[in-house]
């Protein structure tokens, strides 16, 4: 009697985990906000012209804009899975097929919301709760603290792999005016095992195909990030206005 209550308890949960992802599927967005940059800047939109770089890629990453209604909540796992056509990895848009564009604009720059833990990520052998990255084309190749992205993995529970995460990114304009948003704070909340939302908008980046499967679940990421909240002693918090207690 034991066994066939615990089967029925499991078969009720993973029916109800079924249910939430169902309902946390990417729903494609007929029309979407057109993306706002900034000007004057220190970098243009575009980024840096190279042979490698991708003019129309780097617009997307450096999108300024906030969505100003409901951002659509999406499971992880759906996030996980979305589907990319193939062949796309390492080449710039203009070299898409018209297929293929159309396969990828179906989703991006949906504004999205995902809930997850923040993963430890190593930097000069420090856990961090986020890494600092600059010097592509996209930022004009600055390294400077104020110019580089910080990078975060979204994990569905604490301490998994960052072969399974999301990855989401804080860009430099819109961390410029937001004056919690630190490296400091985001490793408190990754160390605290804070659960968190990510705000911001659908992008895929197809410059990491070998990250796949090893440092990320997908070329799928949220790009830039526009809000983040996180649960502290059972109370959501944005990071906006509020930071992290210390440890």
């Amino acid at each position: 009697m034991k066994l066939v209550a615990l089967l029925l308890i499991t078969a009720v949960i993973a029916g109800l985990l079924i249910l939430v992802a169902n309902a946390q599927r990417v729903v494609v967005y007929p029309t979407r906000p057109q993306p706002k940059w900034e000007n004057p800047s220190f970098c243009p939109p575009e980024g840096k012209p190279s042979n490698r770089a991708d003019p129309e890629l780097n617009s997307w990453k450096n999108r300024i804009d906030r969505y100003e209604g409901e951002s659509q909540p999406v499971a992880l796992i759906n996030m996980q899975n979305l589907y990319y056509p193939e062949g796309i990895g390492k080449r710039k848009r203009s070299e898409w097929t018209s297929e293929q564009r159309i396969d990828v604009g179906r989703y991006e720059g949906i504004p999205v919301v995902i809930e997850g833990y923040l993963a430890l990520t190593s930097v000069k052998n420090e856990s961090l709760g986020a890494q600092p990255r600059g010097g592509g084309s996209w930022n004009c190749g600055l390294t400077d603290a104020a110019h580089v992205d910080y990078i975060l993995w979204v994990t569905s529970v604490p301490e998994e792999s960052k072969a399974n995460a999301i990855v989401a990114v804080v860009t430099p304009r819109l961390r410029a005016n937001q004056r919690y948003w630190t490296i400091q704070n985001l490793t408190r909340i990754a160390k605290g095992r804070y659960r968190v939302r990510i705000y911001g908008w659908l992008m895929l980046d197809q410059e990491h195909p070998g990250e796949v499967g090893k440092s990320r679940a997908t070329l799928w990421e949220i790009h830039p990030i526009t809000q983040i909240m996180y649960e502290e002693q059972r109370r959501w918090e944005d990071l906006e206005s509020r930071e992290p207690l210390p440890h």
